[in-house]
C-alpha cells in the first residue's frame, strides 16, 4: 500500500487548549493522560498545562523560571523547545530538542504537586551529536530499562528519521547530578516513514503500548531547517513493533500537524488515541482530538 492509500483516521475535536487566564496553548508539542488529568507541553512555554477535563481551561504548572521574550524571534531563540513529555519513575519528565544550545534542559515532576527537578541534558546531548550530527529528538518511550529517544529528519538532513536506543539509567544519572556514563548502550537504527503528499514525514512524538509495541506520530513539514516551521500537509500514525517494522498505518483526517500523542487499549475494541496538535501560530490554540484505531 502506497502512503497515498493509507486508510483514513478520522477523529473527535474534544476542544481547543485554553489556560483559566484565557490565553491559549498554541503550541503544543507533548502528551501524556494520566487517570483523570491530560498534560501538555507547549514548545515555547516554561510551563506544563495541565487539564482536569476537556470542558474546563487548564491550569499553568511551572517547570522553569523567568519569563519568555513576547516578540516570535525573540521567544524562538530564547524557548527551551520543550518537545519531549512522558512518564517517568512515577512522575513526568520534559526534555528539549537539542536542536539549539537552548534546548538542552530537562525537567522532572516526581508528582504534578512536586517542586520541578530541572537538570542539564548537554552531556548527552553532545555525545548524541559526536554520533548522529545535528539533533531534533521529538518523542521518547520508556521500553523496560531502555530508553527511546526519536530523531526527526528534516528533508535535505544529514541524518533521516531514526530510533536512538539507550540506557535508561543514563538519564537516572543526570537527573541525580552524576557524570555520563562512558557506556551509554547507545544504538542508532534509521526508520524510512516515506512521504505525504510529496513531503517528508518526520517523527513528532510516540507512546508504549501494552507487549512492547508502540505508535508514534509523524508529520509532513516542508522544511530542510531543524528550528524553522515549514507549511504542514498532514500527519500519519503508525504502529510498530519492537524490533521498529511498521504494521500499520493511518493518514489524520484533516491537514493537522499532529505533535503528541497518547494511547490506552479498549478491551475488545482497540486503541483510543488522544492527539494534540500545533498551528504553528502563536495566536490560535491547539486542538485536542480523540480517535479510535483498531490495532491488531
Amino acid at each position: 500500500m502506497s502512503l497515498a492509500d493509507l486508510p483514513l483516521l478520522h477523529s473527535t475535536r474534544l476542544c481547543d487548549l485554553h489556560f483559566e487566564s484565557g490565553k491559549p496553548l498554541a503550541a503544543a508539542s507533548g502528551l501524556v493522560c494520566l487517570a483523570d488529568r491530560v498534560c501538555v507541553l507547549g514548545d515555547d512555554l516554561n510551563h506544563l498545562g495541565v487539564f482536569d477535563s476537556h470542558t474546563r481551561p487548564g491550569q499553568r504548572l511551572r517547570l522553569l523560571p523567568g519569563k519568555l521574550p513576547k516578540g516570535l524571534k525573540a521567544r524562538k531563540r530564547a524557548k527551551p523547545d520543550f518537545e519531549i513529555l512522558l512518564e517517568w519513575r512515577g512522575g513526568l519528565l520534559a526534555l528539549g530538542s537539542g536542536s539549539r544550545p537552548t534546548r538542552e534542559r530537562a525537567v522532572h515532576l516526581p508528582q504534578l504537586a512536586a517542586a520541578p527537578i530541572a537538570f542539564a541534558l548537554t552531556p548527552l546531548y553532545e555525545r548524541l551529536r559526536a554520533e548522529l550530527g545535528p539533533l531534533n529528538l521529538e518523542g521518547a518511550l520508556l521500553q523496560g530499562e531502555e530508553l527511546w529517544l526519536l530523531q526527526r529528519g528534516n528533508a535535505g538532513g544529514p541524518l533521516g528519521n531514526a530510533r536512538i536506543r539507550l540506557h535508561a539509567s543514563v538519564l537516572d544519572g543526570l537527573l541525580l547530578g552524576a557524570d555520563l556514563k562512558p557506556e551509554l548502550g547507545l544504538r542508532v537504527e534509521p526508520m524510512l516513514l516515506g512521504e505525504l503528499d510529496g513531503v517528508a514525514l518526520g517523527f513528532t512524538d510516540a507512546c508504549a503500548l501494552p507487549g512492547g509495541q508502540w505508535l508514534f506520530s509523524a508529520a509532513a513539514e516542508a522544511t530542510d531547517d531543524a528550528v524553522a516551521d515549514g507549511l504542514c500537509t498532514g500527519s500519519v500514525i503508525g504502529l510498530a513493533t519492537p524490533a521498529g517494522q511498521v504494521l500499520q498505518r493511518w493518514r489524520v483526517a484533516g491537514d493537522y500537524k499532529v505533535e503528541g500523542i497518547d494511547a490506552r487499549a479498549l478491551p475488545g475494541r482497540g486503541l483510543q488515541l488522544a492527539m494534540v496538535c500545533d498551528a504553528d501560530d502563536p495566536t490560535r490554540a491547539s486542538p485536542l482530538l480523540l480517535a479510535t484505531v483498531a490495532a491488531r
